[in-house]
């Protein structure tokens, strides 16, 4: 995450450029597996050590899924080419992925309890 600002930052400098608009897109996405991964690995410790309801409530949390989805992948590929036609677009394009995850969100995410 330490790379966001750096990233932000370039695009902010240098919109119109396909080149920082990539990057940003690069550390969005290393930063999604990333999250994805934890998520992954809290989930099959919760599922080994027999807390089904915490494991369900992780694996079924939107981002999870759309991470794991091939709309994932599909929204990566779209943005990569929308950033080589206009590359705004890629700013667009996170900002609309960060909000439907923010919409798509449990009131409930953060609270793991039994």
């Amino acid at each position: 995450m330490s790379l966001i600002p750096v990233a932000a930052a370039w695009v902010g400098r240098y919109i119109t450029y396909p080149g920082p608009e990539i990057f940003y897109l690069l550390v969005f996405i290393a930063w999604s597996l990333a999250y994805f991964y934890l998520s992954y690995a809290i989930a099959n410790q919760l599922k080994q050590d027999g807390d089904l309801k915490a494991y369900q409530k992780i694996t079924g949390m939107f981002i999870y899924r759309f991470i794991r989805s091939y709309w994932f992948i599909l929204s990566v590929i779209v943005t990569l080419i929308g950033i080589y036609i206009y590359p705004p677009i890629g700013l667009a394009l996170g900002l609309i992925e960060l909000i439907v995850n923010g919409i798509k969100t449990n009131a409930d995410s953060d609270n793991l309890q039994k």
